[in-house]
């Protein structure tokens, strides 16, 4: 009631019961009333609520959580962000605004699928990285392990090469021999034998070396020199030939050709 006007409709977001009431009374925080429908206060209801929030019943609009969006207005709650991606708190209004979460150390982002695992021999930092890195020649990686080019680790050998830590696998040199893997050296064959450079896995690898001109190969003693009166041109010759009759030859010394004895 104004005593000069008479009667007036409350203003939106007030009400009043009438009568001889000379004002109206505001709506709690948070809510209104359209004008001049307002008797009680239990006609005042929520306002809409922005994008971003959603509507509790109870304390009026709230903020979506961290990875939630909501449209507002009247939405009961907030909607989760797809899986791997999420939003800032109350800055989500529709799924489009949820974006990927950073990806861990050995992934790397695929905008259609989200964090992927580096395959074996790549790197990554994570984050937003939307590539891994490729492993040094001759170093690699487990798939999903390697976070910085320090984690790449030498492949291991294989069988004649052994590894240099600085160079990487080696192979070995004429004589020497390794299984390979992660040998820090390569095994020297046993005396008087020997193997080409990078074929020796096993000492059984190793052979005889030829035997000179005036020896002969025994398979367990390696080369041994032609006794008295017998000859070979060395190399593999299993044995060593006798000189014709009347003929001989210091021992070791036979080549080819004995020579006649003096009587």
């Amino acid at each position: 009631l104004d005593e000069e006007r008479g009667c007036l409709q409350c203003q939106k977001g007030f009400y009043s019961a009438g009568q001889y009431a000379e004002s109206c009374s505001p709506c709690p925080t948070g809510k209104s009333v359209d004008a001049g429908e307002g008797t009680t206060q239990e006609d005042c209801t929520w306002n809409p609520c922005a994008a971003g929030e959603h509507l509790d019943e109870e304390r009026g609009c709230l903020q979506c959580q961290k990875g939630f969006y909501s449209a507002g207005q009247y939405a009961e709650s907030c909607s989760p962000c797809p899986t791997g991606k999420s939003v800032v708190a109350g800055e989500g209004t529709t799924q489009e605004d949820c974006t990927w979460n950073p990806c861990a150390g050995g992934e790397y982002l695929d905008e259609e699928r989200g964090c992927l695992q580096c395959q074996k021999g790549f790197y990554s930092a994570g984050q937003y990285v939307e590539s891994c890195s490729p492993c040094p020649a001759g170093k690699s990686v487990d798939a999903g392990e390697g976070t910085t080019q320090e984690d790449c680790t030498w492949d291991p050998c294989a069988g004649g090469e052994y590894l240099d830590e600085e160079r990487g696998c080696l192979q070995c040199q004429k004589g020497f021999y390794s299984a390979g893997q992660y040998a820090e050296s390569c095994s020297s064959c046993p005396t008087g034998k020997s193997v080409v450079a990078g074929e020796g896995t096993t000492q059984e690898d190793c052979t005889w070396n030829p035997c000179a001109a005036g020896e002969h190969l025994d398979e367990e003693r390696g080369c041994l020199q032609c006794q008295k009166g017998f000859y070979s041109a060395g190399q593999y010759a299993e044995s060593c030939s006798p000189c014709p009759a009347g003929k001989s030859v210091d021992a070791g010394e036979g080549r080819s050709l004995c020579w006649w004895r003096i009587s």
